[in-house]
């Protein structure tokens, strides 16, 4: 097992790739940090009273001119989220290297696109480089094969995951420096929720990876079907796309729930108990598809011409 997953790592691993990745990275989190006003802890209080009163004078402005609801939501948020760290004496808005690499988790949804290109890698370099012939040469069974890919997927994108923790970390200690790690506040359907920063990064970074994980997956199992790489990576990038709108005619039905479109559009501010539905409904769906891609690479009549 450990040199068949050697040997994946070899064909996956491009080094021009990856660098280029790294630098597209850390210029997106240099930029994001030099975008961003430095805040000590010593100064919240003042600049929270002051953009408290900016927001409340905007939203009574906004209720003055009978806006809609959807129009004015942004400031009556911001007010609540400062009164309350002024009640409770919770400085908010402090920069620090854990609220960039918070930050940081809003250009995910970008990055795991580029995870899911690379990891569809896995199975498609094996199309391209026509080594299936190879790997069924040999006395190993598909089982054990098709075991070893799964396996080195779930590790590839721990480590892919892992490194863009890791870079935001880094930026983020260079340029803010250290600071206590904290509360975050989040506004979620008018309460205001606390979380502990930390947990609050690595519960999204590992909501992340579930999503990511069951993009792979689908791109795997459409690949194994279609035999069509390019095809099967746009198939995952149109799902992204249509994800929210989905989710948006599926109404209020109980059995939509149940189905993934709704936690592929999750928003993760607040996440609080629907962390464990959302982790049961795509893990239960990654599942599904690692057993369907299973079962038509164990029983597919492989070509290699």
């Amino acid at each position: 097992m450990r040199k068949m997953l050697k040997s994946e790592f070899v064909k996956t691993w491009s080094l021009r790739t990856n660098l280029i990745l790294l630098a597209v990275l850390l210029f997106i989190n240099f930029v994001y940090a030099l975008s961003v006003e430095k805040q000590s802890t010593a100064s919240w209080k003042e600049n929270a009273k002051k953009l408290h009163k900016e927001y409340g004078e905007a939203l009574e402005e906004c209720i003055k001119e009978d806006l809609s609801e959807k129009m004015y939501q942004p400031f009556v948020t911001k007010t609540a989220l400062l009164e309350y760290s002024l009640e409770k004496n919770i400085p908010y808005g402090v920069t620090s290297v854990f609220s960039h690499m918070l930050k940081m988790t809003e250009f995910l949804g970008l990055f795991v696109i580029l995870v899911v290109y690379l990891g569809s890698k896995i199975y498609s370099n094996e199309y391209d480089s026509h080594t299936w012939k190879n790997l069924f040469c040999t006395e190993v069974k598909k089982r054990k094969i098709y075991l070893t890919k799964f396996i080195f997927t779930i590790g590839y994108l721990i480590l892919y995951m892992a490194v863009f923790l890791l870079l935001s970390a880094v930026v983020g200690l260079i340029y803010f420096g250290g600071g206590s790690t904290g509360v975050v506040l989040t506004y979620l359907d008018g309460q205001i929720v606390e979380n502990h920063i930390l947990a609050e990064i690595f519960t999204i970074y590992g909501m992340w990876l579930i999503k990511c994980l069951f993009y792979v997956l689908l791109v795997h199992t459409c690949m194994l079907f279609t035999r069509q790489k390019m095809l099967s990576f746009l198939g995952a990038v149109v799902l992204m796309m249509i994800a929210p709108w989905v989710n948006m005619l599926r109404g209020n039905a109980k059995v939509a729930q149940f189905l993934p479109f709704y936690y592929l559009n999750m928003s993760f501010e607040g996440y609080g108990t629907r962390f464990f539905l959302y982790f049961l409904v795509l893990a239960g769906y990654s599942i599904l598809l690692a057993v369907i891609s299973y079962v038509k690479f164990v029983k597919s009549e492989w070509k290699y011409s």
